[in-house]
């Protein structure tokens, strides 16, 4: 799942776009503040901007992710200025990077 602490309401059309390089199809997706999750049980909760580790240093839903939470930092790329060129650019990069760190985390765990 993927939510976060101030969520607009919508799925950047940039996210989209960048996404859709993947084949993958987000044109449906919503942002969802984190409260929609509280009572799941995740195995794990990974926070991605550094804001969100500014404003959700704890997670306090239920299941395992009390125990399984990891902050990986990166640039919000809908703070991205430029031309829109330039602002995609910002986010493939990003999401280039948290493919790469995700795997990474997955793989390895707490041996990063």
């Amino acid at each position: 799942v993927s939510a976060g602490t101030k969520p607009s309401g919508m799925v950047h059309p940039l996210a989209v776009r960048a996404m859709a390089e993947l084949g993958i199809d987000i044109t449906h997706q919503r942002s969802k503040h984190t409260d929609e999750f509280r009572d799941a049980d995740l195995d794990l909760v990974v926070t991605v901007c550094d804001n969100a580790a500014k404003n959700c240093p704890v997670w306090l839903g239920k299941g395992q992710a009390t125990e399984a939470v990891a902050h990986i930092g990166f640039p919000d790329p809908a703070a991205a200025t430029g031309t829109q060129t330039e602002q995609l650019a910002v986010f493939r990069r990003v999401r280039d990077e948290i493919r790469r760190e995700m795997f990474d985390l997955l793989m390895n765990g707490d041996q990063r």
